[in-house]
């Protein structure tokens, strides 16, 4: 049984807000709709009059603290004239323990309670205080034991030849039966080279040896028709689209797996990328376009690099560390449509 509690409206409307969330795109947003059976009967237990409720309810992660829904309830509850807050619990706020507790103290200064069933929360109860952090500190250890279980799955799944998101040009992404039937390679393994296209990707190094100007073979690519791979949006080769296929270590047959890692974010949510220098790798010589030494020439003949170190020791960034004020191209240091540097004359 929940305390009876009267309105702030003087013209006894009692005024309730809702919150409801889930996670992923994978969860049907009618889960919401359900997550709010729960209010009318406890509704019933601490006001019996005229009543005014807001429901807000979205698909987004926990760990956002710039979701719509939530940053228009921190609105409402400032504007002072809301009674209740009821969530089934305190996740369906925030994820972080650090805004759970934050949200839920200021609605405790602005005079409106808060009730998380599924938590055992009522701020109208005297320990709600024990009740919160207990709460916190529950859903707080979710967070890294389930990173920690999707970190090993997707691990163990690129491993075994799974983990194929990107399709660059020369390859498809077969199916579970294709992969399992083991004609196109290894058991398991979702990734098949397209043969037909090993002759187009020697005539890319040919001409990137011959011409050493990455925007020649583009130009050549475009004029020849060639599409560039599904995973290009707008169907179009340029040179940051040539060098990410050349310098792929899937051209010689080596797959690799967290070439960048995600760190979240904790006052925002969101994620940082870095470059991760030891990513996880496995040959397969069935993927491959061209020998490992056959790349490696070719990369030497415009000083790139395979992509799977942060940075290319053998020649840095000579901006690097350099302030764009202190730059002798006005802004920032150039590069001409050739890729060469550009020089003040």
């Amino acid at each position: 049984m929940y305390k009876p509690q009267t309105p702030k409206d003087p013209n006894g409307v009692f005024r309730t807000l809702v919150l409801g969330r889930v996670s992923t795109p994978h969860q049907q947003e009618t889960n919401i709709e359900a997550s709010y059976d729960y209010v009318a009967p406890m509704l019933k237990q601490i006001y019996d009059g005229p009543m005014e409720i807001k429901y807000l309810g979205e698909q987004g992660s926990g760990m956002l603290t710039e979701r719509a829904t939530i940053m228009e309830a921190v609105a409402e509850l400032e504007t002072g004239q809301w009674d209740l807050v009821i969530m089934e619990d305190i996740s369906k706020a925030y994820r972080n323990a650090r805004w759970q507790l934050a949200f839920i103290q200021d609605a405790v200064d602005l005079g409106v309670r808060v009730i998380a069933p599924g938590d055992g929360l009522d701020t109208f109860e005297e320990n709600w205080e024990v009740v919160l952090g207990a709460a916190a500190l529950r859903h707080s250890l979710h967070i890294p034991d389930t990173r920690r279980r999707v970190r090993r799955t997707a691990s163990y799944a690129c491993q075994h030849g799974g983990m194929v998101q990107r399709v660059k040009f020369g390859y498809r992404k077969l199916t579970k039966e294709e992969a399992e039937s083991g004609k196109f390679g290894p058991k398991g393994l979702r990734l098949a080279k397209l043969a037909k296209d090993t002759r187009t990707v020697h005539e890319m190094r040919r001409r990137l040896m011959e011409t050493r100007q990455p925007i020649r073979v583009v130009e050549w690519l475009i004029e020849s028709g060639i599409p560039p791979g599904p995973y290009v949006k707008n169907g179009l080769w340029t040179v940051p689209i040539l060098k990410d296929l050349l310098c792929d270590p899937l051209l010689s047959g080596t797959r690799t797996y967290q070439r960048t890692r995600y760190e979240p974010i904790f006052r925002t949510g969101k994620h940082k990328r870095t470059r991760n220098n030891n990513p996880q790798t496995k040959h397969y010589p069935e993927l491959a376009h061209m020998t490992r030494d056959e790349q490696d020439s070719m990369l030497r003949a415009v000083e790139w690099s395979l992509n799977l170190r942060l940075e290319n020791p053998a020649r840095p960034s000579r901006r690097r560390g350099v302030p764009r004020r202190r730059s002798l191209w006005p802004g920032q240091a150039g590069k001409c449509i050739c890729s060469a540097d550009m020089h003040l004359m």
